[in-house]
């Protein structure tokens, strides 16, 4: 079985899912979830259960087995000690060496826990068809996403996403993460207009009065998107996917809210630099053809 240990918000849970299938269909075993790492905090919840995904949620004591011994006789501590000479990748455990792709990954064993983010669609581009039906919700839209899903798909519709309440309040995360300035969203509007007739602009946000008050210069052709109830960030990431177009923060949500656009010629335009700390940036986060400024 391939078990992915499932971390952080939405987008981050779709990017360890997306790895852990591409493997489990290669490998034609099942494959299942951890989520201990939800037992811990408050601030991240679960939400992959609002998808249609092929996973059960892994047992402890299979847990257990990956993590402890796997040979019978062997005790405990001489099983670890002699999985320090096996290559990373082989080990019943495989934790993240890397933030870019690392194609050994992919020759990781068939009985595996995996612990990272693995946030490059490089691990999973292969199972792009099977994902796309996956990561559709199990229920229909609300009566009023539906209705606000009519008016993006009328018109040259582009999604703005501004993220900031974690990357503005939490200290960790001021120092890893760089918010998106209002000079970048400009500068992204400005370049889609000029491609884009009648551009209308759908505005999602964590922080949803800040983006009110500073993304003036989108008027008159701007709507913020205020969805509510337990599957707000679900029912946003669809209708993200609804846009023509996006302009997206330095955010795994709004990544996967333009990857799973189905828009032919979509345009995506990505912030150029996404870690404030430069070594631990991923030049592979980007996919081939989004626009990074």
């Amino acid at each position: 079985m391939i078990v992915v240990r499932l971390i952080g918000g939405l987008g981050n849970q779709l990017f360890q899912y997306a790895l852990g299938r591409r493997l489990a269909l290669e490998r034609g075993v099942p494959l299942k979830l951890d989520l201990s790492w939800f037992q811990t905090q408050s601030l991240r919840h679960y939400m992959l259960d609002r998808f249609k995904i092929d996973a059960e949620t892994v047992t402890p004591q299979e847990i257990a087995r990956l993590t402890g011994s796997n040979w019978e006789g062997v005790s405990d501590q001489v099983y670890q000690m002699i999985q320090k000479y096996v290559p990373y990748y082989r080990r019943s455990v495989v934790k993240e060496a890397k933030y870019s792709f690392d194609p050994l990954i992919l020759k990781a064993k068939s009985d595996v826990l995996l612990i990272g983010y693995w946030q490059t669609e490089k691990y999973f581009k292969q199972i792009e068809s099977h994902l796309r039906q996956e990561f559709s919700l199990k229920q229909p839209l609300s009566p009023e996403s539906a209705r606000l899903a009519e008016r993006i798909q009328r018109g040259n519709s582009i999604s703005v996403h501004v993220r900031r309440t974690d990357y503005v309040e939490s200290v960790r995360r001021i120092q890893v993460y760089d918010v998106c300035s209002i000079e970048y969203y400009q500068k992204a509007a400005e370049y889609l207009c000029k491609i884009v007739p009648n551009a209308s602009f759908f505005v999602f946000s964590d922080d949803i009065s800040w983006a009110a008050n500073n993304l003036s210069f989108l008027s008159p052709a701007i709507e913020i998107v205020d969805v509510k109830g337990t599957s707000q960030d679900a029912e946003e990431l669809i209708l993200m996917g609804y846009c023509r177009h996006h302009i997206i923060a330095n955010s795994s949500f709004s990544w996967w809210g333009a990857w799973l656009g189905t828009t032919p010629q979509t345009v995506t335009i990505a912030p150029q630099q996404w870690i404030r700390n430069s070594r631990r940036e991923n030049p592979d986060i980007t996919p081939a053809g989004w626009i990074r400024m």
